[in-house]
């Protein structure tokens, strides 16, 4: 009996890898093929895009830091927490909770407290 080659586990894993590389690449049908156009991704505009006027219709999509200030002052954001479980409030107050713990830095409440 003529015995095979036995793989081992890292030439099967290769093999794995590189037909997943490979079913990775999408050629669409020709059917189709000119209706599709590749879209690269994170478009950046040099310069708004202004309508006969001169009004800015498009700005480039970069992202801003805001600082968001929360509805409440501090005093009434504790009562807020401690309302019961069917009160909107309690929701709202833990809805603005999780956006603290998120970002904390953006986040500050609002004046008078």
């Amino acid at each position: 009996m003529i015995e095979k080659e036995r793989e081992t586990p890292q030439q099967h894993n290769q093999e794995i890898v590189k037909t997943i590389n490979e079913e990775a690449e999408f050629k669409p049908p020709k059917e189709i093929e000119q209706w599709i156009e590749k879209i690269e991704k994170d478009p950046v505009l040099a310069q708004p895009i202004l309508d006969d006027q001169g009004q800015v219709l498009v700005t480039s999509s970069q992202a801003t830091n805001p600082k968001v200030v929360i509805p409440f002052k501090k005093n009434e954001f504790v009562l807020a927490l401690k309302a019961g479980v069917t009160e909107a409030i309690r929701w709202f107050a833990e809805w603005w909770y999780r956006l603290i713990k998120i970002e904390p830095r953006k986040v500050k409440f609002e004046e008078g407290s």
